[in-house]
Parts: C-alpha cells; structure tokens; sequence
C-alpha cells in the first residue's frame, strides 16, 4: 500500500504459496464464545492467456483440497494487522463471466469455507474420565492436540465421568458451561475462563465513538443495546442471590430476586445429582456466571483486526446515553471483508460485535492475571507441524 492509503484494508494469504495468480475478492471472520473460529474466503484465479478450456482446467486443479492448512494476515495498512490460522473444510467454485479487457483469460471464482485450529478436536471420542477437576480434563483435552491451554482453576474434584460420543470440543465447552465459564479459540490459543476475565494482555483497549453531530466522524457505526431477556416464552427471569445445600436430601435451596410486591425473594428447591455439598456450590455457582453478562448490545465499528472475544472495548461519544458510555466485554466479532481489485479505495472493512456487561452503567472486569493466575508466561505462536497447526509452546514444553 502506498503511504497516502495507510487506512486501507488488506487480506493475504501467507500460506500456502498461491502465486499471483490469486486475488482475495471478500472475507468474513466469525469469531464467538463456545464456538469455533470460521472464516469464509472468496479469491478470484485467472490464469495467462492459453486455449480457454486448457487454462480453466489448470486453474482447477489449483483449488485447495479439504483439510489443506491455510494461514490468513488481515487488517489495515501501516496499523498492524491480525493472523488468522485453519483448515480448508470446503470449496465452492464457479465460472465468472468474460469481461471485453480480459477476454479469452480463464477465470474461476471460489468461495472457501475455513475453519480454526480446534478443528482437529471434532472427532467423536468415548471415554472415561477418573476423579479430577474440570479444570485438569480441559487442560488435559487442549494439550493431547499440541494447542495451549490457558484454564482458570476450578478446586472441586469430580467422580468418575465418562464422555460418550461426544467430540473432545463439544465436552470442553459443556464442562466449562457447567462451570459458568467461557471457551475462547485464539489460533492456537484456548481459553476458558469466567465471561468477566479479559484476555487484553498490557494493551489498553480499543476506543470506539459515535459522535451524533454532523461534520464528526465516528468510529462507532451503530449500537442497539438490549437490557433483559428478549425471550417472554422462557418464563421469568431471576438473578440468583445465594444458596444452601441438604446432604440428606439432595435439594439446592436457591434465594433470589423477585420483582414481586408481596415479597422481595423467593426460595426455590431444586433436586440435583451431586453428592457433595461442594459439588452442589459449583454447579450452583457456575449456572449464575454462565449469566453474568446480562446486558448485552449489538454494535458496528470501523474495522479493527485487534477485536475478539473476551477482550474489553470502550464504546463512548455524545450519541450514546451516559449509561452506556464506557467498558464493555466482547462476546462475538465478525470481522468482514470486500476488496476492489480495480479502485483499491472502493474497498471496505468493517467489524460487528455482540458486547456484553454485568451491569447497566458498567463492566466489572476482571484481568488476565487476576483471573488466569498465569505463571507460565513464555510466549508462543502458531506454527505448522506434520500437516496441523499447534502452539510452539505447550506448558512446559516446546514444540
């Protein structure tokens, strides 16, 4: 990019190797908690000028297979940019029509759809676990792939649990939800950690604003804010206050808010399956963070390869109410994509987030040190190993 255009967006393929015959046309990143990291890439191939079929020919035998390793750059020029790891899991091609300057020039449009590096966790997996913490099994699930896991601790020691047909990914986000916790996919980086830890590390965080006046421009495009439930059907919605656990009964005694007139709380029993009344406090801790976040708002921001979950933002500027002004939490970030290969300045980058607080003037945020009590602090990357992405660090270990 020239240095009159420092803010124009740009996606690269850094690997593998596609020569310059390849034009990135559009991406979308989807980035979520719980979920794994998905990316949909559109490329333009056009090959020189041979016989028509000849060249289109060649140019699908360049597609990239399923299961191909693909590494992804992408942000904005001179403002440093985000890199992006995975697999191919699909690839849509279609012919693209002759235009009257590139006639006779074969070209081919293909859509790929790519997911993260967890995506080697999908397979279904029976087994047994012995008596040990869910932090200990997340741990140990995370590092069996070569990724690194960054955990917070739980202290209750579980019974013997067995895993049943279920994908290693789908049993690390259901003992982190059973915990009240969170599972976010940084490239070779897994996290899971209560929703009120950010993941910044010694960066402040990014500030978005929308100014409502005319001649100003903002980096905050659009923000609607959801305060409550969105689901009538789901009956009432409580916020838990505190408990109490009967080792003879097996009963949870729940006291929690209650908007009613005749009494401020109410007192609900529930029957649970734990034999312990420490069993009984962490399941029971962990239904009331799996909601901690309860004021939740939808917003569109100038792009910004930095934004990903469970990092804070600050969202401020005269057209927000003051309620709203200040730290919120990122739940979910798709960061999109189109680039014009012919007027470079026609081309956009946009992000939108789901954003989330504890509270309807605030966030209680909790840092990464506090909340992680990380004490192996080497740094590490994302490199590729026999085919597959893993951490070149690993607890302990190097790759």
């Amino acid at each position: 990019m020239s240095r009159s255009t420092p803010f124009l967006p740009y996606v690269k393929i850094a690997a593998p190797s596609l020569g310059r015959s390849v034009a990135v046309t559009g991406l979308k990143v989807y980035l979520r908690e719980n979920k794994h990291p998905v990316a949909q890439l559109d490329v333009l191939m056009f090959g020189s000028r041979y016989t028509h079929l000849q060249g289109r020919e060649l140019l699908r035998q360049g597609v990239l297979t399923e299961g191909t390793p693909v590494q992804l750059s992408f942000g904005r020029s001179l403002y440093g940019g985000s890199s992006w790891c995975g697999y191919v899991l699909s690839a849509k091609r279609r012919a693209v029509g002759e235009g009257f300057a590139l006639a006779n020039q074969p070209r081919i449009h293909v859509t790929y759809m790519l997911t993260g590096c967890t995506h080697t966790m999908q397979s279904q997996s029976s087994r047994s676990w012995i008596a040990s913490t869910r932090s200990y099994r997340s741990r140990d699930l995370i590092r069996s792939y070569g990724l690194r896991p960054h955990v917070q601790k739980s202290t209750v020691v579980q019974p013997g649990t067995a895993q049943n047909a279920t994908s290693d990914f789908q049993f690390l986000v259901q003992m982190a939800e059973e915990l009240g916790r969170r599972v976010v996919v940084d490239n070779s980086e897994v996290y899971v950690t209560s929703p009120l830890v950010t993941l910044r590390t010694n960066v402040a965080p990014p500030t978005f604003t929308y100014n409502d006046m005319p001649g100003i421009k903002s980096t905050l495009h659009d923000f609607q804010e959801i305060n409550g439930s969105m689901d009538p059907e789901g009956g009432r919605s409580t916020r838990q206050e505190s408990f109490g656990y009967n080792t003879a009964t097996g009963h949870v005694s729940r006291v929690v808010a209650r908007k009613g007139k005749s009494s401020a709380f109410t007192t609900l029993q529930t029957r649970t399956d734990n034999v312990s009344q420490a069993l009984a406090a962490e399941d029971v801790s962990g239904a009331a963070d799996d909601a901690r976040l309860w004021v939740t708002a939808n917003a569109e921001v100038t792009g910004d390869a930095s934004l990903k979950p469970g990092q804070d933002v600050v969202l401020t500027g005269g057209g927000l109410d003051k309620s709203s002004r200040g730290l919120w939490m990122v739940k979910e970030a798709v960061h999109e994509f189109q680039l014009d290969q012919n007027t470079a300045t026609h081309s956009f980058y946009r992000t939108g987030l789901v954003v989330g607080r504890d509270r309807t003037d605030g966030l209680s945020l909790v840092t990464r040190a506090h909340g992680l009590n990380e004490t192996d602090l080497i740094a590490s990357r994302t490199i590729l190993r026999g085919g597959r992405w893993v951490s070149s660090y690993v607890e302990g270990r190097a790759s």
